[in-house]
């Protein structure tokens, strides 16, 4: 080697040392004999020139960098085409070191050392950071994902259970698919502006429609990033199902206590006017029980016997209401014979049907039936209804009651059908709300059929009603379960 090139070699900032090839009895390199090293690699292994020359490699290199592994030369590097180069770390210099491995010359073998510390420090920075992103993107607890075209190229645990979706099947979807139908215009337009850089809002809400079908809401983020060299979208989505849930039911109670007050400003004004009236014929017929014609006087006592009875039903009424929704009401349940108490119930109201004009059909059923119930309130119930059909059934018009059994769902079942005013379809779903009133009121205060419908569930039974509109009738069925 030249003067000049040796001049070269003691600046060079890499370590640098040249070794004779040793071989086996079949001509295969196996060690090597060091010849030369430059002052780096004296730095790199802390051993001078002099104490490395003429040493074996794998003698004294392992000892000289502290780590004791069997070294890599070029027998072992040059099999592999294209391979020449590996790392090596010195325990005693504590840096890492990318050593190429070149021929020099016949048997002859150079080994460059540069130092790759700190790039290897950062590797290591960005593995250890790309190992954190990674654990926080797998436990995270919002749904994460890479859309690209029409298609998801990444998603997380946590989207995979919010679409409860596998990866295979997530992959090769159309990631509109996962959008409910009536979203899909609102998240497709949002989608294709924040690829053009044109989305301001980042953050929305919207349904989506799960693997297994399931609708849910979730609230949408999304960020452009480049995935592979091409714009996509990285969108992070929170199942928000059970806060929109209780939104809307909170929504719904605001409506119903709303709902609620109105109907407590009407029943106020109805109950004063209902008391007001018969008091008011009351004070007005006080002044003839002071004449002494018994005519005048009888009158006055016919008067206010009527109206005394009026305003005793109404506060019977409000009573009983208020006593069933604070179960304050104790049944005296026994076991009793339907058909009987009904027939009963429709004796004591028959005469109110003959006055009126109205015929009153009753249809016991074939057999007996016994339920356990408290006879006076089944009655209470029966009279109810009763009291309704005679007061809005036209002259000339009919009310049947009939009972029958319903051997499928062990219960009895009570039908009070009339051909009289009728209920308006938007009225139905009212009609057993207290302080209901409408085209059709079941009882001055609004209260009658809601008293119905409070008693009868304190026996475990129902009722229900159907109409077919104003001026058609109604027919109001109740059931209670048999005595098995």
């Amino acid at each position: 080697m030249e003067p000049r090139h040796y001049q070269l070699l003691e600046y060079l900032p890499d370590g640098l040392v040249f070794y004779q090839v040793i071989k086996d009895n079949n001509g295969k390199p196996v060690d090597g004999i060091i010849v030369d090293v430059n002052p780096a690699f004296e730095e790199i292994t802390g051993w001078a020139k002099e104490k490395l020359a003429g040493e074996k490699v794998n003698e004294v290199l392992p000892k000289a960098l502290g780590d004791n592994h069997p070294w890599m030369g070029l027998w072992e590097v040059a099999p592999h085409p294209g391979n020449n180069r590996y790392e090596r770390y010195s325990y005693y210099s504590n840096c890492w070191y990318e050593v190429t491995v070149c021929n020099s010359g016949p048997g002859m073998v150079a080994e460059i050392y540069r130092d790759i510390t700190q790039r290897k420090q950062m590797e290591d920075t960005i593995n250890e950071n790309e190992k954190r992103y990674r654990l926080l993107v797998e436990h995270a607890g919002d749904g994460i994902a890479v859309a690209q075209g029409d298609y998801f190229k990444f998603a997380n645990p946590k989207a995979f259970e919010i679409l409860e979706c596998a990866p295979e099947m997530l992959y090769r979807t159309p990631f509109i698919e996962f959008v409910h139908p009536e979203d899909r215009s609102l998240v497709s337009k949002k989608y294709t502006r924040r690829l053009n850089g044109k989305e301001v809002e980042q953050s929305y809400t919207v349904r989506i429609v799960s693997a297994s079908g399931r609708v849910k809401w979730v609230d949408l983020n999304g960020v452009v990033l480049e995935w592979d060299k091409q714009p996509a979208s990285l969108v992070f989505f929170r199942d928000v199902t059970e806060r929109k849930q209780a939104e809307e039911a909170l929504a719904l109670t605001n409506e119903k206590l709303q709902e609620v007050d109105r109907l407590k400003d009407e029943f106020l004004g109805t109950l004063s006017h209902e008391i007001r009236n018969p008091l008011a014929t009351i004070m007005m017929a006080l002044p003839l029980l002071d004449q002494s014609e018994p005519k005048q006087s009888k009158k006055a006592k016919e008067i206010i016997s009527r109206q005394t009875s009026h305003l005793s039903r109404l506060v019977d009424d409000l009573l009983e209401v208020t006593r069933v929704t604070q179960n304050k009401i104790e049944l005296k349940k026994s076991k009793i014979e339907l058909n009987r108490v009904v027939r009963q119930s429709i004796e004591d109201y028959q005469a109110m049907f003959i006055k009126k004009g109205i015929k009153l059909i009753f249809q016991p059923a074939s057999v007996e039936l016994y339920v356990m119930a408290d006879s006076s309130r089944i009655s209470q119930v029966i009279g109810n209804l009763l009291h309704n059909a005679v007061k809005y059934t036209q002259k000339d018009g009919f009310t049947l009651v009939a009972l029958a059994e319903d051997t499928n769902k062990q219960q009895a079942t009570i039908r009070i059908e009339d051909n009289g005013a009728g209920i308006s379809e938007n009225m139905l779903p009212h009609l057993f709300e207290p302080f209901t009133h409408g085209e059709y009121r079941n009882s001055d205060l609004g209260m009658g059929l809601a008293l119905v419908k409070g008693l009868l569930e304190m026996h475990g039974g129902s009722v229900d009603v159907y109409s077919e509109g104003p001026g058609k009738g109604s027919v109001f069925t109740i059931r209670l379960p048999l005595v098995v």
